[in-house]
């Protein structure tokens, strides 16, 4: 049932406007629509307003963000855009061992270091006031239950929330089948213990969090990377000669994540991955924790929904969409339930109680999907102004990746530049960024840099960035025998 226009929000008011004057024809496609500005006037309504109304429109598939440009009304398109060329891969002279800890984890604890590789989402981006208001709500109504442990497998409302959600994107299962975890990491490190033993190898679908590497080290696991093509699509023919020729005892994919040079699976690779490991009985570890921040009109689906053995654990998390410091993440599988339980009872017995119940709530409210619309379209703006940022500051030749899901960027750094020799040169000014050699075990990568844009670009932030394009121009004309 259509709602009375007069119980329509300003924003949703705004966005039919745009859709009568394309249904009209007024609007044609690839037309730009009316600025930020122009509807103001037009409308009267708030540029707040109106920028929810474009970003349900955008999430509707109806319009689209042209960088510096606006929006525009979409273009249907049958082929996907053409990937740009891919340079040859370099090395870095250090192993990844020597990039990580000492410096990067010492880096991100330290309050005068500019955090250019953190990709949790910056305060702006959270829904605190409405969890503030859960917070008092559940500690005066609720008994001492509160203060005590909570089940192993976790509060039984927020998993069913969890799985009611997964369900209408496509992964059916129960809540018997979810066990919520303390964040990604123990997520990751209860699957692999619940799968393996000192000396099994891991398959790794990269390039990948750098954690990844640190788990599977602490395990005595060998990790094993996933045979990749030249623009980084995972080579089909040589994984499936690679599961007949080598025992394998897990895979991790992340199979909701923009690559440099590759596009997200699709829904039909992601059922041929999944049947082609299910043939050799490898069970995938499947990273989904960045699935809710895409910016197209329909979330992907995960590995989990082409599932027809048990053999996907899929991991889900809120610390990139509503609190990171919540540290409440979660597992969906039921084959190997029995394990994962027993593996989260050794490790921290359960997830924290008080969470537990504040976002059971949130989700039962409704708010989630209202502030994953906002989270995206800040998403949207930050990645736009870190993008121009980038293009205003970093040396001619540079090459900026902007990605359909997830808050974060690739940066492909011009003629000879060392990504690594960037990193250790930005520790010294107090910047951390992340070195492309960080996340894939080979070296390679050495002309990428990972930048997220989940934190709003402040005038701290921007300074580090036209610092980092400074060291960038410094190393080129180095390489280029150009004397500064």
């Amino acid at each position: 049932m259509k709602r009375s226009p007069h119980l329509l929000s300003v924003s949703e008011k705004v966005a039919g406007t745009v859709e009568d004057l394309i249904r009209r024809k007024l609007l044609k496609p690839g037309e730009k629509i009316p600025s930020l500005r122009e509807m103001r006037i037009k409308s009267g309504a708030s540029v707040t307003s109106i920028l929810k109304a474009y970003t349900l429109l955008e999430c509707r598939g109806i319009i689209e963000a042209k960088p510096k440009s606006g929006f525009f009304v979409s273009v249907p398109q049958c082929d996907p855009l053409p990937l740009p060329m891919v340079p040859a891969q370099k090395s870095a002279k250090e192993p990844y061992d020597e990039l990580v800890l000492d410096s990067f984890i010492q880096a991100t604890s330290n309050p005068q270091v500019v955090q250019l590789a953190e990709s949790a989402p910056g305060a702006e981006l959270l829904p605190t006031k409405h969890l503030f208001r859960l917070l008092r709500k559940t500690l005066s109504a609720t008994t001492d239950k509160i203060f005590l442990f909570e089940r192993p497998e976790g509060n039984l409302e927020l998993r069913k929330q969890i799985a009611k959600r997964a369900t209408l994107h496509g992964t059916s299962c129960s809540a018997d089948e979810i066990i919520i975890t303390s964040g990604g990491f123990e997520s990751w490190n209860l699957c692999l213990r619940a799968l393996t033993k000192p000396g099994d190898s891991v398959l790794v679908d990269v390039p990948t969090y750098f954690g990844v590497y640190e788990i599977l080290k602490n395990l005595g696991l060998k990790a094993v990377e996933v045979p990749q093509s030249a623009r980084q699509e995972i080579d089909f023919l040589k994984l499936k000669a690679l599961l007949g020729q080598k025992k394998i005892a897990a895979g991790i994919f992340m199979p909701n994540f923009t690559k440099p040079y590759a596009p997200v699976m699709s829904d039909q690779f992601k059922a041929d991955l999944v049947m082609l490991m299910a043939e050799h009985s490898v069970p995938i570890i499947e990273d989904d924790i960045y699935g809710d921040l895409h910016f197209n009109s329909l979330r992907s689906k995960a590995l989990k929904s082409f599932d027809r053995t048990g053999l996907v654990l899929h991991c889900g998390s809120f610390s990139k969409t509503v609190s990171p410091g919540f540290r409440l993440s979660w597992v969906v599988n039921s084959k190997y339930q029995p394990e994962l339980l027993r593996q989260k009872f050794l490790t921290s017995i359960s997830a924290p109680t008080l969470q537990q119940h504040v976002m059971a709530e949130f989700l039962a409210q409704g708010g989630f999907d209202r502030h994953l619309r906002l989270v995206r379209a800040g998403l949207v703006m930050n990645m736009q102004r870190y993008v121009d940022c980038i293009e205003k500051y970093f040396p001619e030749g540079t090459r900026v990746y902007r990605p359909p899901v997830g808050p974060i960027m690739w940066v492909e750094l011009p003629g000879g530049v060392s990504a690594v020799q960037v990193y250790r040169r930005a520790l010294q000014k107090n910047i951390v960024v992340g070195a492309g050699p960080i996340f894939i075990s080979n070296g390679s990568m050495d002309h990428l840099l990972r930048i997220p844009f989940s934190a709003a670009l402040t005038k701290r932030i921007e300074l580090a960035l036209k610092s980092l394009g400074a060291l960038i121009l410094e190393e080129l004309d180095a390489s280029r025998g150009v004397s500064t």
